[in-house]
């Protein structure tokens, strides 16, 4: 009886221990954030076109977006400042942000507008995040063309982003560096 009871309580533990660390969309709790995306623009004529790569997020201003389909391109952002790195024309620019970028401030900004639905302001810019298994999943805006943008996350990890480095770009001897 008491093994029993035992293994009760252990069940019980278990089961609380999910229950309080499964719980809902919780963004300030993301300290890092990885995952393969489809980012589909649509222009307003309704051409479209589809970017499809993986993105790595750490806080509070670590981002990279590494393109792989139709085009091989990384973009690095570290606080305010913007790489772009193109293997292809042997080219980085590097440049200053205005206004921050962050999809990691983007998910805390967030607000609930119903069960797997949040909205965010960021720099004058409404953002809608559609929620999945209580992670995001679809970020939807118009950029300053006024295409439509949709970013796919799939495989998403949260806080277990191990390696810091990537976010340190070291550029190839053989490519121009362009400052703007």
């Amino acid at each position: 009886m008491f093994k029993f009871l035992f293994l009760m309580f252990k069940i019980f533990c278990f089961s609380s221990f999910l229950l309080t660390n499964l719980k809902a969309f919780e963004p300030n709790k993301i300290q890092s954030l990885e995952a393969n995306f489809t980012q589909t623009l649509t222009s307003e004529d309704n051409h479209k076109i589809i970017y499809e790569g993986e993105i790595f997020l750490k806080s509070p201003k670590s981002a990279l977006w590494k393109y792989n389909n139709p085009i091989i391109k990384e973009v690095y952002i570290e606080g305010n400042t913007l790489i772009i790195y193109e293997p292809k024309l042997e080219q980085a620019t590097f440049s200053t942000l205005k206004e921050e970028l962050n999809l990691l401030t983007l998910l805390k900004e967030a607000k609930q507008v119903d069960k797997n639905h949040y909205e965010a302001i960021l720099s004058n810019q409404i953002y809608s995040i559609e929620l999945k298994s209580d992670l995001p999943y679809i970020i939807r805006y118009k950029d300053e063309l006024n295409n439509k943008v949709e970013i796919q996350l799939k495989n998403i990890k949260i806080n277990a982003l191990k390696n810091d480095n990537i976010f340190d770009f070291t550029p190839p001897s053989n490519i121009d560096i362009i400052y703007q």
